[in-house]
């Protein structure tokens, strides 16, 4: 997924010293609103993410190549003990604390999304609850009788009705 930064963002990368955060949205299906975490909320040295594309310019008929992420939710308190995370929604951010400038009003971060993904396995909830996610390639893990609703005879009709369907952008 391209992503535009600004020329303050580029400048202040570079810098030795850099301040990042982590931002994740998860919305489980039994609350209203989705849960806000920081890296706070994250087991520290638990977060991983994993891109994955393919190596050439052929893809292989019905091979799913899907970005990942792993990481443990601190549960001390047992707060997330009543929730189910199956299938849950997390939108995740990385963010870059941008160097000051005279006209700021505080700090200025400037975040980066890494995708929008959808929990495939949450471990037992104890002290932490253990998340696995993947990227919206895993709505394609269905029979094509599920994915194609209409009688289509083209590829190309077919890869338009999952754009549809899933919001997919495909580029050439």
């Amino acid at each position: 997924m391209p992503v535009s930064t600004s020329a303050r963002y580029k400048r202040t990368v570079q810098n030795n010293a850099r301040t990042w955060r982590l931002r994740l949205k998860i919305q489980p299906d039994s609350l209203p609103e989705p849960l806000e975490l920081t890296e706070a909320d994250i087991t520290n040295g638990s977060f991983s993410f994993e891109e994955s594309s393919v190596g050439s310019g052929m893809l292989d008929i019905g091979s799913t190549y899907s970005n990942s992420l792993q990481f443990s939710l601190e549960n001390p308190n047992g707060r997330y003990n009543d929730l189910s995370f199956a299938y849950a929604q997390v939108n995740a951010w990385v963010g870059l604390l941008l160097d000051p400038e005279p006209d700021d009003d505080g700090e200025k971060w400037e975040d980066i999304p890494l995708g929008e993904f959808f929990v495939q396995e949450d471990g037992k909830k104890l002290s932490t609850v253990p998340l696995t996610c993947l990227d919206r390639m895993v709505r394609l893990n269905t029979p094509v009788k599920r994915l194609i609703t209409t009688s289509l005879t083209t590829g190309k009709d077919v890869v338009e009705a999952m754009k549809l369907k899933y919001g997919f952008s495909v580029m050439p």
